[in-house]
């Protein structure tokens, strides 16, 4: 009862969410490493929330197979920013211009992306940067990340799920072994004072 008391007071499950703002002025700045989370094989969703005046900027995804974050990290220092655009797992179209990029393009202003990650054979790592090819990274950002399942799993990255419900559990056996300490202090206490 009391851990679902708690549940109901703590609101509705975010997923991971990265929310920053980055100003760099430097273009050797240009990339940066955001983070990396855990998608189950059911798929997910990635939602993007920016705000920028600075053209150029992008969302980079990358994976965990050969060609693509163990490649970047083999190959960081050696990598321009327009490689490392290439090696990105997703190519977006505008839907205006019709024109392909590599990664999630940031334009000018207010902006707002959900992608749906498709199924895989297994969960697959992301890993997320930002990168400006042109100029340095000036971004007011919101990343958020989602699993499917509902409450109990969408939040969770696929490497911890089910920690919510085993922390859940171990705290209400500690409650209730600290109610039989006190129920057992509070009886001896009587017995010893008659």
């Amino acid at each position: 009862l009391w851990a679902a008391a708690c549940l109901c007071l703590a609101g509705p499950g975010e997923g991971k969410v990265i929310s920053a703002r980055i100003d760099t002025t430097l273009r050797r700045y240009s990339d940066v490493y955001l983070g990396a989370f855990t998608f189950d094989q059911k798929g997910g969703k990635i939602r993007v929330q920016t705000d920028t005046q600075v053209r150029g900027q992008r969302f980079l995804f990358f994976d965990g197979s050969i060609g693509s974050w163990p490649s970047v990290l083999a190959s960081y220092q050696d990598l321009s920013c327009a490689a490392l655009r290439n090696v990105s797992l997703m190519v977006t179209q505008d839907e205006w211009t019709n024109s392909l990029s590599e990664g999630l393009a940031v334009p000018p202003g207010s902006y707002h992306a959900e992608l749906a990650l498709s199924r895989t054979p297994q969960p697959s790592q992301w890993f997320t940067m930002l990168s400006n090819c042109d100029d340095g990274i000036n971004l007011h950002f919101s990343v958020t990340y989602l699993n499917p399942g509902g409450w109990w799993y969408e939040q969770f990255t696929k490497d911890e799920q089910g920690l919510l419900e085993m922390f859940m559990g171990w705290t209400a056996m500690y409650g209730v072994g600290c109610a039989a300490y006190a129920y057992g202090q509070y009886t001896l206490y009587r017995t010893q004072s008659l």
